[in-house]
């Protein structure tokens, strides 16, 4: 057998031994038999290096070693592993977004917690209208309504970022999806829904743009989501003109207005939250939401089981007894 130096390919000699290889033109090797073992031929592989930039001084790296070689033809090739995709930063807003849906059952809890402060103190206020209270219980109370007065708002504004920050990247992958870019750019967006005034339609108008090929389902949930926002925010201007009133009366009824208030916010960062759960495809509890496809029947109706009949006069008289 004669190996091709180039393709490794074995060729037979007939009569007398060939200078190139009928396959790929590379240079034969001396004849040898088939099974003559690596340490028995008259050739063997050798790995060969080169050094580029042309003759030059050898560098001094120890006493010569001897070439490295194989003692038989060598089975592995390279292995071209797939580059590595370097890690690219996740933007701030994107780590916000993913945020939405935690912050908001946070401050949904908050204003319940707020609630439950108001009505707390306006408890208080009755009991205090014929018998007395201790001080501590005043200063608990009134503890518990400024901390939560002033955590709510503040988690409701941090969520109402981080939900801003959802539907900038919800739009940005949506228009994506359809080949085309967002028509309104980030600064709108984030202006139409955090400067107060332009925040109770800008909302509406975006989400209303985003859903416009969605389910029904959603788009209803849209309108009402609007609806309610809308009238929380008309009870939390009203909430705050009510802090003017002089009489104890006022006053009084102004705690339980409060309270009324907070609940409405809360059920608010619930309804937010399950919008956003809704045009993601997704539950209130963040589970996949399962799709239910009405198939058209292909063929008429047929009854499973065969209607009873009464038996004719005839079918009677021919029933054995």
């Amino acid at each position: 057998m004669q190996f091709c130096a180039r393709c490794y390919s074995k060729w037979p000699v007939a009569s007398t031994p060939l200078d190139w290889c009928p396959r790929c033109g590379g240079v034969l090797l001396a004849p040898s038999a088939k099974d003559t073992p690596a340490e028995e031929r008259n050739f063997r592989w050798v790995a060969r290096g080169s050094r580029l930039g042309g003759a030059g001084p050898r560098a001094a790296s120890g006493p010569a070693t001897p070439t490295p070689h194989y003692t038989q033809t060598p089975h592995w090739g390279l292995h071209d592993s797939p580059p590595i995709a370097s890690a690219q930063p996740t933007p701030r807003a994107d780590l916000l977004a993913d945020r939405a849906g935690r912050l908001l059952m946070i401050t949904a809890a908050v204003f319940v917690i707020a609630a439950v402060a108001e009505v707390g103190r306006y408890a208080i206020l009755v009991y205090n209208r014929t018998r007395l209270v201790d001080q501590w219980l005043v200063y608990g109370s009134d503890a518990a309504v400024w901390i939560a007065g002033v955590a709510a708002p503040a988690l409701g504004l941090y969520s109402a970022v981080a939900c801003s920050s959802w539907l900038v990247r919800t739009r940005r992958e949506y228009f994506a999806r359809t080949g085309s870019r967002d028509p309104r750019s980030r600064w709108r967006i984030w202006v139409g829904c955090l400067v107060p005034g332009v925040n109770l339609v800008m909302p509406g108008v975006l989400l209303t743009e985003l859903t416009a090929e969605s389910e029904p389902r959603v788009r209803r949930q849209v309108r009402a989501w609007w609806v309610a926002w809308v009238v929380g925010a008309g009870l939390a201007v009203v909430a705050l003109l009510w802090r003017r009133a002089d009489s104890l009366q006022a006053m009084a009824d102004g705690v339980l207005f409060y309270a009324w208030t907070d609940l409405v916010a809360a059920g608010i960062a619930v309804l937010t939250l399950k919008l956003i759960r809704a045009i993601e495809g997704r539950t209130l509890a963040g589970r996949q939401r399962a799709v239910h496809r009405l198939v058209p029947a292909t063929g008429p109706a047929r009854d499973v089981i065969e209607p009873i009949r009464p038996l004719t006069s005839t079918a009677k008289d021919s029933v054995a007894p």
